[in-house]
């Protein structure tokens, strides 16, 4: 959402106006000229674009000089990405999807002519391919806003319009919604727009704008809540899918691989294999070494096995002594048999 234009002009409209015209004019033209020639004549129609262009390369050129940011200062790459997704979103409405990509490619290019990828990266085309895109831009936007905004309406007390009633409880929604999506996801660019925020103002900062006394946080948080609930749902009934599928799999005794798809096709992992196995392997372990040494039985247990080991033993004296019976029962055979062998004279 926009902010509104009111009695008083908010930050972000504030920066963006004078990156506008700080170093309009003073970069190198003919960049301008070449990616108008080269667009062949796909910007005639945006009379707008030349001047963006012209602010575009004074600014790049300038890069170290742009309009300082009080309390976003290490955010001036950031805000400079922002201000060409919003000048470019306003002066070239209604152009089609491919004409509008080659246009941000050729200005990515004229950015790598300046070389300050070190300094700060074209951002601008990330931003607007994101799906959230808006509760981005509107994120930083509205942290840039925030301290204007509480000074003239909640510390001053002025009458809040409908207009920037409705800017802060969207801002607010945002900033809500955004907290919850970054309880998990951390990675996304809205959620290195919150991080960014919050470096700046504590985690609850934020939420500490009432609009001279006519916003109520709680409603918003409960609007926030049940917008994600289908979300929430939708997740909810992927799991207990799963969850019922393992079920079915064991009871059946199928531990097959399987790997979950978007489909909720569902497959068992081999770590989930082996955990079946080595968990209950464990139980029985832990469970028969604190019987064996908590309880009666250990005691039993060892008698029983000393009676074993004495059993063992006497059955191996025995086989022993049988053994060395036999032996000598076979030598006096032997004799027995030598004796006749030897008296034996055949005539």
């Amino acid at each position: 959402m926009e902010p509104p234009v009111n009695n008083f002009t908010l930050m972000s409209v504030k920066h963006y106006n004078k990156v506008d015209t700080r170093f309009a004019g003073m970069g190198d033209e003919t960049k301008c000229e070449k990616l108008k020639s080269e667009l062949h004549g796909q910007l005639n129609k945006y009379p707008g674009f030349s001047k963006f262009c012209s602010s575009l390369i004074g600014n790049l050129e300038f890069f170290n000089y742009l309009p300082y940011l009080e309390f976003f200062k290490h955010h001036s790459c950031k805000y400079f990405n922002l201000w060409i997704c919003d000048r470019m979103s306003k002066e070239l409405v209604n152009l089609n999807v491919d004409k509008y990509n080659n246009i941000k490619n050729k200005i990515k290019e004229i950015w790598n002519d300046y070389e300050l990828i070190k300094e700060c990266k074209p951002d601008f085309i990330s931003y607007m391919d994101d799906m959230n895109y808006n509760k981005i831009k509107n994120l930083y936007e509205y942290a840039l806003n925030y301290d204007t905004l509480v000074k003239y309406y909640d510390q001053r007390g002025s009458l809040c319009s409908m207009e920037y009633k409705k800017y802060i409880e969207e801002s607010l929604k945002t900033y809500e919604e955004a907290k919850h999506k970054c309880s998990s996801d951390t990675e996304s660019l809205l959620c290195i727009a919150l991080k960014d925020v919050r470096a700046v103002y504590n985690k609850e900062e934020l939420s500490n704008i009432t609009c001279n006394g006519t916003i109520s946080l709680e409603k918003i948080r409960r609007e926030v809540k049940q917008s994600l609930v289908p979300e929430v749902a939708h997740l909810d009934t992927q799991e207990s899918r799963v969850a019922s599928i393992d079920v079915e799999r064991l009871s059946t005794g199928q531990y097959d691989t399987y790997i979950t798809t978007p489909e909720g096709e569902s497959s068992v992992s081999s770590s989930y294999k082996a955990t079946l196995i080595v968990f209950p392997l464990f139980g029985i372990l832990f469970i028969l070494f604190s019987s064996y040494k908590f309880t009666p039985f250990g005691s039993w247990l060892k008698k029983y096995i000393l009676n074993i080991t004495n059993n063992q033993n006497n059955i191996e004296q025995k086989v022993k002594h049988n053994l060395l019976d036999n032996e000598l029962e076979a030598h006096n055979i032997n004799l027995i048999e030598g004796s006749h062998y030897i008296s034996y004279n055949p005539s």
